[in-house]
């Protein structure tokens, strides 16, 4: 405890695992407890949140067996704080109602961000109470900070000034510089809805001057968010465009400290804006259209990049003295002073007591080390165009801006703009209207007694969602004949290849992929050819799906060699055990539904597979959930991620018949020696000529490598 509280993280560390140790050694179950405790507090303290989480939640369990109430409440209290800075608040408010004092205000912070207004101002009250009783003016101050938080994003801008302006004059009276710089900008922030943007300027520069001698990284891409917006409001735009982009530089480093997938998506869930504000104010100067490009891209499933890369080894390995090793630890020690200082803050310590002053020097001697080191390490954004696009390609990447969606067109020499695009309520109407005629045709047409008219009502959509997205692009796609889409936000949820200029489909003009991102796509293409096994096939019919054993039976006669598992003998054990030697898998059945148990994606993501191509041919597979940043949680993030180039899953419940004739056609075109983005164009024509309704045959996309 001693070297803790001395900073000196990694002896305290070895200390405490000594002390695990010689207690596990001698059957002391609660000091081992106690260790495995102090262990999580030190990961919490350094950042590494997935750690802390996963220890903090064994050890609390170890902790309700012995009995030990005190540490189940440290745990607790400990898990509640990690929560909400990754705005997980609903967890947070679980967590929050088993601990008090700070869980008090945990507990009203989660409430009221979950729009329970009544319990969120009764705890806030309940909170004062506390701290007014034993005298503490600092955290008194920290719960106005809160409550005009929450009244801010109430757009109670009045109040929320009010109560900013009384917490800053606390917090910087007493010294308290990390804080006072977060009371600072929400008066800022509350000013300019206001429309008093004098006033908002006066208080970011407070922010800025008090934010370096807090030595806090964590607010940083907050003071250059705020001075951007205050900035742009008196029309210096180069001024704000600078501020943007070392906001963006800064939330990028905090980004990097989070490792599990879903829980570094759900940290930018607030914090979006900032790449937002960035593409507004490039397109508003007519900035370079390749600089747009760059801020769009890193705005888009750059945790799903970062482990496609790692998985297929163009990562710089974290190796012993290398650049990435000293920026993981550096990272980790900022975070620990960081938390430190707040700690010392919270105290009520001021600028002069020696610890924090100590504090202070340690945080600016690694901030510097960090940047200099950052400069030294390779990155993987800016990547030359030509390398990004295949030749007669265009790459199509949509992103929304002011409640418009915008697209820029990248082909092998050129990255052209467009901002003459549908609105996104525009879009979720088209999107509810397909979705209307989609799910009337997976209803059996016995139930279902068809007027004759959901065809030409779903051209007219589809005409509709052409027109939206697709038709003010066509100037710049020129001579391509190929075409990889980067949907945003509700664009993910519609199938762009059918879009219907009024005579033709898209995907009868265009191979057609589809990819996250276009550094993703570019990864994927980049994944060498590598030797596998036998093509895998595995289907499980039922009443909904009877043309499965049809298929699955059909497939294995095209495929050679391939080892086939149907019905009984499709078991998640089978899959798994052939799927990472495969060199196609293939799996015919509802949501990927086995027969012992559905296979996950907690499944998928633990695998590391050599398969050059995955379909899932059942009904909604490509249906993926889209978290803050554009990532992607579904099957096909699942398997890009273990390492496979390309997917093929479907957007709606799809016809079993139609379904499983578009397969046969698509493995048959497959070993006829056409690339998997012609060999599904063409499977689409040939079924479409049997069934017009594109409901039958555009229901399937290409994810990733199309060749």
């Amino acid at each position: 405890m001693a070297l803790t509280a001395l900073n000196r993280t990694s002896q305290a560390l070895n200390l405490f695992k000594t002390a695990r140790q010689v207690a596990s050694d001698y059957n002391m179950p609660a000091i081992v407890s106690q260790a495995d405790y102090n262990i999580c507090y030190l990961h919490f303290m350094q950042g590494r949140y997935t750690a802390a989480l996963d220890g903090l939640a064994q050890v609390r369990a170890k902790m309700a067996e012995l009995e030990d109430r005190w540490h189940m409440a440290l745990c607790d209290l400990d898990r509640t704080e990690i929560y909400l800075k990754l705005n997980m608040h609903a967890d947070a408010l679980e967590l929050a109602s088993l601990a008090t004092g700070k869980a008090t205000v945990f507990m009203a912070i989660a409430n009221a961000l979950l729009g329970n207004t009544t319990a969120g101002k009764r705890l806030f009250d309940e909170s004062r109470r506390i701290f007014d009783s034993s005298g503490n003016s600092v955290w008194l101050a920290m719960i106005d900070l809160y409550e005009a938080t929450v009244l801010f994003s109430r757009n109670r801008f009045r109040k929320a000034r009010i109560l900013s302006k009384g917490a800053y004059e606390v917090l910087h009276g007493a010294g308290l510089h990390g804080k006072a710089v977060l009371a600072a900008l929400l008066y800022a922030r509350s000013a300019m809805k206001l429309g008093d943007n004098v006033k908002a300027l006066q208080y970011v520069f407070r922010a800025q001057s008090k934010w370096h001698e807090a030595a806090t990284g964590w607010v940083a891409s907050e003071v250059y968010q705020v001075a951007g917006e205050a900035l742009a409001a008196t029309d210096d735009k180069e001024g704000a465009l600078l501020a943007y982009s070392l906001g963006i530089r800064e939330l990028e480093y905090l980004r990097a400290n989070i490792g599990v997938d879903h829980l570094r998506a759900m940290f930018l869930g607030d914090k979006l804006s900032l790449y937002e504000s960035l593409v507004t104010l490039q397109v508003s100067l007519a900035r370079p259209t390749r600089e747009v490009f760059d801020t769009v891209e890193r705005a888009k499933s750059r945790t799903l990049l970062d482990q496609i890369t790692a998985s297929v080894g163009t990562v710089t390995d974290p190796s012993p003295g290398s650049d990435v090793e000293e920026l993981q630890q550096l990272r980790e020690e900022l975070n620990w002073y960081y938390r430190r200082l707040s700690i010392e803050e919270e105290k009520g310590h001021p600028v002069s007591n020696a610890n924090v002053q100590q504090l202070v020097q340690e945080i600016q001697m690694r901030e510097l080390r960090f940047r200099r080191a950052l400069r030294d390490t390779p990155s993987n954004s800016n990547l030359p165009l030509q390398s990004v696009t295949p030749f007669t390609t265009a790459i199509i990447e949509y992103f929304a801006i002011d409640g418009h969606f915008i697209a820029l067109v990248l082909t092998d020499d050129d990255v052209s703009i467009s901002k003459a695009l549908c609105s996104t309520d525009e879009l979720l109407r088209i999107r509810r209207l397909l979705s209307f005629q989609f799910s009337r045709m997976s209803i059996p047409q016995a139930e279902h007694g068809y007027t004759g008219k959901e065809f030409e009502s779903t051209q007219a959509h589809l005409r509709e969602l052409y027109m939206a997205v697709m038709q003010p692009l066509e100037p710049l796609i020129g001579d391509c004949d190929a075409l990889v889409f980067v949907p945003h936000g509700l664009l993910h949820h519609v199938p762009l290849h059918a879009a219907f200029d009024g005579s033709r489909y898209i995907i009868d003009r265009y191979t057609v992929t589809y990819a996250p991102s276009a550094s993703v796509f570019h990864a994927c293409i980049s994944t060498d050819a590598r030797e596998s096994g036998r093509p895998l096939i595995a289907g499980l019919a039922d009443r909904r799906s009877p043309w499965i054993e049809h298929e699955v039976r059909q497939l294995g006669n095209i495929l050679p060699e391939a080892q086939v598992f149907l019905g009984s003998a499709a078991t998640q054990s089978n899959v798994l055990a052939h799927a990472a030697s495969a060199s196609i898998v293939h799996i015919a059945s509802h949501s990927i539904e086995l027969s012992n148990s559905s296979l996950s994606l907690f499944d998928i993501y633990r695998l590391r597979m050599s398969a050059k191509l995955v379909v899932l041919s059942g009904c909604s597979t490509g249906m993926s959930n889209v978290l803050p940043g554009d990532e992607l949680f579904g099957f096909a993030r699942g398997f890009l991620y273990s390492g496979v180039p390309s997917v093929v899953v479907s957007l709606w419940n799809v016809n079993d018949l139609r379904s499983a004739d578009l397969m046969v056609h698509f493995y048959r075109n497959l070993m006829s020696g056409l690339t998997k983005g012609k060999s599904l164009q063409q499977a689409m024509t040939s079924v479409r000529k049997e069934a017009p309704h594109p409901y039958y045959w555009a229901p399937f996309v290409l994810v990733g490598k199309p060749f």
